[in-house]
């Protein structure tokens, strides 16, 4: 499994990033320096982009893969999800929409991962 996660978690990487430079959206901090001071921030400077955010992708990624693979420990993956995602908007880094999209991004790339490497079905894909 070692080697399909590096793979997941590039994949949603290199995703994330693609649509990141496509639609060009901003992170919080950019939009508003003062939100963090500890970032340095260029004159009209446009990114780091944060649509759709690559860590909630890479959470939902690993989240929906590893639930699909050991469903008695979803409720841990999903709460460790959550934690990344919150700790992206607390810490202005994207917005909830960046989120969602992010989130969105990785499931679908885990239900790839878990039809194509691990043969689920994808009709028993929720």
């Amino acid at each position: 499994l070692k080697a399909d996660e590096k793979s997941l978690l590039s994949m949603a990487k290199t995703l994330a990033d693609t649509l990141g430079t496509r639609f060009g959206s901003s992170a919080p901090y950019v939009r508003q320096p003062s939100l963090r001071t500890d970032h340095k921030v260029a004159p009209g400077q446009k990114c780091p982009c944060s649509y759709p955010s690559r860590h909630a992708a890479a959470g939902a990624a690993s989240e929906t893969l590893l639930g699909g693979l050991q469903p008695r420990l979803d409720a841990q993956y999903r709460y460790l999800e959550d934690e990344i995602d919150y700790s992206r908007v607390y810490m202005a880094g994207h917005f909830p929409g960046d989120i969602a999209g992010g989130a969105l991004l990785g499931d679908l790339i885990g239900d790839y991962f878990l039809v194509t490497r691990e043969g689920v079905d994808p009709a028993s894909l929720t």
